[in-house]
């Protein structure tokens, strides 16, 4: 595939999330967004030598179906029942009603309701003669996620609710 993007001077947009910068909850989802930031900034620079462009789109929270806080809330409490009684002592007694208390305030106050600012985004990588390495998406992830996760630690922890 690299191959034929050179032949063509081609270019590589991906589409992650604003999550690269900053794990604002537990859980496997941040790691692998951290993970894609890496791999795309090295494989960014190496395409540079043959004149080829990669971009990426990192948006913040949308609302859509996927993002639906209580059809997320649902699944988590699916998984949380099945989990054997001694882990859930490990997490404590109010975990799950502290986690879900505060992803809720997290959807009121963060999520974009509007998905053309990403639509714009993608359009521009796609077009320009000149696309930038990075698109910040999202009123949360542009004056929130962003500049909180070039903070000092204590202060993300206090944000996020992990202190």
């Amino acid at each position: 595939m690299l191959l034929l993007i050179r032949k063509a001077n081609g270019r590589i947009v991906n589409v992650f999330s604003v999550g690269g910068h900053l794990a604002f909850s537990g859980g496997d989802y941040f790691p692998t967004k951290f993970g894609v930031e890496g791999f795309n900034d090295s494989l960014r620079r190496d395409m540079k030598a043959f004149g080829d462009k990669l971009c990426c789109i990192q948006p913040g929270l949308f609302k859509t179906p996927l993002s639906n806080p209580a059809k997320i809330m649902k699944e988590k409490e699916l998984i949380w029942n099945k989990l054997p009684l001694d882990i859930k002592k490990q997490y404590g007694e109010g975990y799950f009603q502290k986690d879900a208390s505060k992803k809720q305030k997290l959807a009121k106050i963060c999520f974009n309701k509007d998905i053309s600012p990403g639509i714009q985004c993608m359009e521009h990588a796609l077009t320009s003669l000149h696309p930038h390495a990075h698109y910040v998406v999202g009123q949360d992830a542009k004056l929130f996620w962003n500049p909180l996760s070039r903070m000092l630690a204590v202060i993300q922890d206090y944000c996020c609710g992990t202190e």
